[in-house]
Order: structure tokens, then C-alpha cells, then sequence
């Protein structure tokens, strides 16, 4: 099952702004999409700066070795 509904926080905990039709006490999953974030005034060094200060995830190492694979199942051409 999937919903999009939108949320204000009040007192750390999210309380939807609309009625949400869900089962007392089943689990979900969240994923949080905030508000956007202003961009910078345009000066390339604040753009730079910007982008270095966004947190940095794990990237799967096989991604590049294995893209042929993974996008048309072959493997990839040397």
C-alpha cells in the first residue's frame, strides 16, 4: 500500500494534516521530504559550498563495475 499524505511536526512528533485511513497501530515507513532549501545567492563560491557541506552516503561499489548489468542484464563490455 502506498499514500502520500502531508505532515506539520508539533512537539517532534508528525500529525498529518489531513485524516489518514490506517489501521490503529500498524507499522509504516517514512520517508521525509522537507521543505527547499533556498539556493545560494549565485556566487560560485557559496555554490561550492553548498554542495560540500551535504551529507555524503555510502555508495555501493559495484555500481559502475556492474552498470551494463544491472541496467540491460548483460554483462558489462571491457
Amino acid at each position: 500500500m502506498t499514500a502520500h499524505f502531508t505532515a506539520v511536526v508539533e512537539q517532534g512528533r508528525l500529525r498529518p494534516t489531513s485524516p489518514v485511513e490506517l489501521p490503529e497501530g500498524v507499522a509504516v515507513e517514512v520517508f521525509i521530504v522537507g521543505p527547499q532549501i533556498a539556493p545560494p545567492n549565485g556566487n560560485p563560491a557559496a555554490i561550492l559550498a553548498a554542495i560540500a557541506a551535504l551529507p555524503s552516503t555510502p555508495v555501493d561499489p559495484t555500481t559502475s563495475d556492474q552498470h551494463d548489468h544491472v541496467l540491460y542484464g548483460r554483462e558489462a563490455h571491457p
